[in-house]
């Protein structure tokens, strides 16, 4: 595999969502504020924590006698209401909801998340997210700190690296989204009622970087000939993911520029 570029998407393993107890100079407690919590713009706060709960029967760091202290102790509880071996994925969306109402999902660990940090620029990230456009752990959402792995589609409209990521009648290609000839997004573009096979001759709509070819499902018309912008030969997509990225055809090498281009060229 050829990588020419890095990657970044976000996700906070379900872990246990414990508060704590604070004990004041008078013997008194109370529960500590949540990591999670945030201020909107109205001064309101705004918790990123929120299933979170407590239980009764907690004694001070004075002694045995508990009667200046109020009878709590902390459960726990897992982000978003996951469970246990579940990560809460939140998805950012362009319009926010006053008040703000998370857009969530439990998703199992992938595997390569398994005794791995969950980062973004990672392999574990790539996974949580389903592909680019991690974002971060407890990042900031529409003013709230999530309570999960936060996860934005930005210029990722499928996974290339995917079987199916498209709806029936289109496929995932990656495009050039600002005209300036380099492969920086992906998108669903429609296959033609006949689509050359991978290895055929094909052609391009618009340009060579515009995502729209004649090629069939989980190929793409890359060009052969600089000097020949208006037709191509049909590539296949790179399986897997960039950071263990092959071919299925052994003479081939997957050539990955980013996050968005995984295309299997003559070795």
């Amino acid at each position: 595999m050829r990588r020419f570029a890095g990657l970044v998407w976000v996700v906070v393993a379900c872990g246990d969502d414990v508060g704590g107890v604070a004990t004041g100079d008078d013997g008194s407690s109370s529960p500590s504020t949540s990591a999670g919590s945030a201020t909107d713009s109205d001064g309101a706060s705004a918790s990123g924590a929120s299933h979170s709960s407590t239980t009764a029967d907690a004694t001070t760091s004075t002694g045995g006698d508990t009667s200046g202290a109020a009878d709590s102790t902390t459960s726990a509880a897992e982000p978003c209401g996951c469970e246990p071996g579940e990560v809460c994925i939140e998805h950012t969306t362009d319009a926010c909801t006053v008040p703000h109402t998370p857009n969530t999902d439990c998703i199992p660990l992938p595997d390569p998340c398994a005794d791995a940090a969950l980062e973004c620029d990672s392999q574990c990230g790539w996974h949580l997210c389903a592909g680019p456009g991690c974002l971060g752990a407890g990042v900031e959402v529409c003013g709230a700190l999530s309570e999960g792995f936060v996860c934005s589609g930005g210029g990722f409209a499928c996974n290339l690296y995917a079987a199916e990521p498209c709806p029936i009648g289109e496929k995932c290609a990656s495009w050039s989204s600002d005209g300036d000839d380099t492969f920086d997004a992906t998108r669903c573009s429609p296959l033609t009622d006949v689509s050359p096979a991978i290895g055929e001759p094909c052609s391009f709509e618009g340009s060579p970087y515009s995502g729209i070819d004649n090629c069939e499902a989980g190929a793409m018309c890359l060009l052969v000939d600089p000097s020949d912008e208006n037709s191509g030969l049909c590539r296949a997509a790179c399986v897997g993911d960039p950071y263990d990225a092959t071919c299925v055809d052994p003479a081939m090498t997957c050539v990955i520029e980013g996050d968005y281009f995984g295309w299997c060229l003559p070795s």
